[in-house]
């Protein structure tokens, strides 16, 4: 592939969304240390991010989510400086690490992104998406098992959710949303489909594999985040198409249900899948032990913002992207969170309901911000600051606006 302008955003895009997932699964299937293979990919992404910034795209005067959202990083950075500086022993990791993860992986992508996404060639990246998510799946799966090593006693045992050395059960099923939920749009809109040079009922047949593949994922998975995303973003497209109350509503998820229920059945024995079944279930039960042990969490989040409700109490991870940027920075850091949300939220739903070419992008953010509310921290949503980035820069004037959409869907007409 030539080095341009293009090819460096898919680039970076894709591998800041799948990437990780792939190179993990390489390694295992080869039995190979991941790390220097995974170091090298993040070193190309921030170098090429820093090259794009620099040298290719010129700063928007328009770009909401872009203002916000580096408002946010800025505040976030200055946050973190401050504890590092004063409270150097009250930090799990090493200051590098929250600068490298921060900075490296989920900041200046973030802003090559939102530079010049909207500069790429839509159905070149989407194809080279799909494809790529089928490849994921290909390398992650024959490796995935239920069999972990506890860290702590050393001894073996079963947890019944789906997982790879290097790649945890959040993680596959987080893969799974990222695999399935663009394929399952696409197959909503035939008219998106028809666009494409390429021959029809291949790309449906890939688009259809990568949903299924993508549900094994999730359904293995039994993690709450995962399987809660794709569950409302279903939801949420079925509504923007008005379809939510049809029979044929009823039947694609009966038929996708049906079909994941005999992969299951296929490739497991009876006390495999009994165990899946409790552990999803467990996943959904907000008694359970882990989820009360992550209700804690929250609390205590809540608990550490009200001490200093002006300034917050620096680094602290409460697996929330929301409670955490209370907790971290303060209110005015918290408040500018929940409005890069809204706006991001807005943005998603407003290039879907137009059926814009780029949609699949506002698709993904749904899972990938019910992910963020249940697991993680903000130095390390690569996936979601990525996505962020890129429905910045779709459309980016348009964003105060439903009249350029209103107006481009009747010229589409």
């Amino acid at each position: 592939m030539r080095l341009n302008k293009s090819s460096i955003i898919n680039f970076i895009y894709l591998s800041q969304i799948m990437g990780y997932p792939i190179i993990a699964g390489i390694g295992s299937i080869l039995d190979i240390n991941s790390s220097p293979i995974s170091i090298v990919n993040r070193a190309s992404v921030l170098i090429l991010s820093l090259i794009s910034i620099l040298f290719f795209f010129k700063k928007s005067n328009n770009n909401l989510i872009l203002k916000v959202g580096t408002a946010f990083w800025i505040i976030y950075l200055l946050r973190l400086a401050i504890h590092f500086t004063f409270y150097p022993y009250d930090i799990k990791h090493e200051t590098s690490f929250y600068l490298i993860w921060g900075i490296g992986g989920c900041f200046i992508p973030f802003l090559s992104l939102s530079l010049g996404f909207n500069s790429i060639n839509p159905k070149k990246i989407f194809l080279y998406f799909i494809f790529l998510a089928f490849t994921a799946f290909l390398v992650v799966f024959p490796d995935l098992n239920s069999i972990v090593m506890s860290k702590v006693t050393g001894h073996i045992y079963s947890t019944g959710r789906l997982s790879l050395e290097r790649l945890n059960s959040i993680s596959v099923g987080n893969l799974g949303n990222i695999i399935s939920l663009p394929s399952y749009w696409a197959l909503l809109n035939p008219a998106f489909i028809s666009k494409f040079n390429f021959n029809k009922f291949f790309l449906k047949s890939v688009l259809f594999i990568n949903l299924i593949f993508g549900l094994v994922l999730i359904i293995g998975s039994a993690s709450r985040g995962p399987i809660s995303g794709f569950i409302i973003t279903i939801l949420l497209l079925e509504l923007m198409h008005q379809k939510l109350n049809s029979y044929s509503f009823l039947k694609k998820i009966g038929i996708l249900f049906s079909l994941i229920f005999i992969i299951i059945i296929r490739f497991s024995n009876s006390f495999q899948i009994w165990n899946l079944l409790r552990i999803f279930s467990n996943a959904l039960n907000m008694g359970d032990y882990s989820s009360q042990g992550r209700i804690s969490i929250y609390l205590e989040g809540i608990n550490n913002f009200k001490l200093n409700p002006f300034f917050g109490k620096g680094i602290d991870v409460n697996h929330n992207i929301i409670v955490e940027s209370f907790t971290t920075g303060g209110l005015f850091l918290g408040i500018i969170m929940i409005l890069l949300i809204i706006i991001s939220f807005r943005k998603s739903i407003l290039i879907i309901k137009n059926r814009d070419n780029f949609a699949w992008i506002g698709v993904l953010f749904f899972p990938l911000f019910i992910q963020s509310m249940v697991s993680g921290a903000i130095y390390l949503y690569v996936e979601l600051w990525a996505t962020i980035g890129a429905l910045a820069s779709i459309q980016n004037y348009s964003i105060n606006t439903k009249l350029y959409y209103k107006a481009k869907s009747n010229n589409d007409s």
